[in-house]
């Protein structure tokens, strides 16, 4: 059942399943910044004063947790781009000033359409468009190592996020990022993501709480036969 998580259950979620060593293993190097959507989508928020607020930290493995347990965000992200002059007083920082940034592509099943969801509002996960998602990503892929190696598939709650690591990948300027959306425009990928203006994306093993699903790095091989409702993806809440 995909439905959005209480306060209560993102308590439980990450005070006894969230894991920082898993988090710790993904990240080839660590981001300067990772931010909290307290409840934008759903209202629901433990602070009112940050609702509809996008909450940024030093990224630091030892606070990470502390900060998640303290906000139960709706959504836990972190921040693709370097910065060449960062320092602790990120409020001073411009956003779309950034040194590198790193490669993601966002293909989500809320960007395809069948008769079942077509009417649904915004937190409502579509579990056909879902299965669809599948068979596009597996494809978007593919056609991916045609020019990247180093690429990490991450199911995102509703969806698939691509990392891409490779070196080439950071220094790509806007309009390269540009073609390579155009090069991909049969795939249902999120443009503006890609494109390099939303600097920022889900943080891996953190909980995506408008569907009740655990956000879990997969192999292409797991990807043709993923189930959306296994237990790695399912929080104990829902089991």
């Amino acid at each position: 059942m995909f439905r959005v998580s209480t306060l209560k259950e993102r308590e439980l979620f990450y005070k006894k399943e969230f894991s920082v060593s898993k988090v710790r293993k993904w990240f080839t190097e660590k981001p300067q910044l990772f931010a909290l959507d307290v409840g934008t989508e759903t209202g629901i928020a433990k602070f009112s004063k940050d609702k509809g607020y996008i909450v940024n930290f030093n990224f630091n493995f030892k606070d990470l947790k502390k900060r998640l347990v303290k906000y139960l965000p709706e959504d836990a992200y972190y921040d693709r781009n370097k910065y060449k002059d960062f320092n602790s007083c990120f409020e001073k920082l411009k956003f779309d000033k950034f040194e590198t940034q790193e490669l993601a592509f966002d293909l989500d099943s809320d960007d395809l359409e069948c008769e079942k969801c077509k009417n649904k509002n915004f937190v409502y996960t579509c579990g056909d468009c879902l299965e669809k998602s599948k068979d596009y990503a597996y494809k978007l892929y593919n056609k991916l190592r045609e020019d990247f190696n180093n690429i990490k598939i991450v199911y995102s709650g509703r969806g698939f996020h691509f990392h891409v690591f490779d070196k080439k990948a950071y220094s790509l300027s806007i309009r390269e990022r540009e073609v390579l959306n155009r090069k991909l425009k049969k795939f249902p990928i999120d443009p503006w993501v890609s494109r390099g203006h939303i600097r920022l994306i889900r943080m891996p093993y953190t909980l995506n709480a408008l569907c009740s699903r655990i956000v879990i790095p997969i192999s292409i091989k797991e990807l043709r036969n993923f189930d959306f409702n296994s237990k790695e993806v399912l929080p104990k809440f829902l089991k």
